[in-house]
């Protein structure tokens, strides 16, 4: 009778501390969300490429890519397409997302886009994008659209922007 009491009690402590642990999840890294400028950035949203090269097509814009060291999908992106690229073009620069440190390969770009970059990482949810890829599309210095995560997108954005740079 004491066995099954105590399974009981057991049962019964972890159903509600599961119950916790899914309320607690239910904002942590996996479903990343951030207040920025009064725009929900949410997790894998993608760039939209069609629109942005036929809006922007003659105005001076960035690509900004920002990552973290502890991030695989960061690395996979750095590897595949943005070291490919990025000798290409004059106008795509990444940085080094540390918390709230930005290192930036083209130093001479950092007091312009280092606002931008505070803007995501030093909010008050700023650790949700630690570990996650950003690229953001930088127009007279407002962020024109962004992409969170990894997809075969942001490889087809950054030839698509190599291809506009050309013209």
């Amino acid at each position: 009778m004491t066995k099954r009491i105590i399974v009981l009690v057991v049962l019964l402590f972890c159903l509600v501390n599961c119950s916790n642990v899914v309320e607690v999840n239910k904002y942590d890294k996996l479903t990343p969300f951030i207040e920025v400028e009064k725009t929900t950035l949410k997790e894998f949203k993608e760039i939209e490429i069609e629109e942005y090269i036929f809006k922007f097509e003659n105005k001076e814009s960035f690509i900004c890519f920002f990552y973290s060291l502890d991030c695989s999908y960061c690395h996979k992106l750095i590897n595949n397409i943005i070291n490919p690229y990025i000798q290409k073009s004059e106008n795509i620069i990444y940085g080094l997302n540390v918390y709230k440190e930005n290192n930036y390969k083209k130093i001479d770009q950092i007091q312009k886009y280092q606002p931008i970059a505070n803007n995501y990482f030093s909010a008050k949810n700023s650790t949700v994008f630690i570990s996650r890829p950003v690229i953001q599309i930088i127009n007279d210095g407002i962020v024109i659209d962004y992409e969170v995560g990894y997809s075969i997108n942001c490889e087809n954005l950054i030839e698509a922007y190599i291809i506009k740079e050309k013209k």
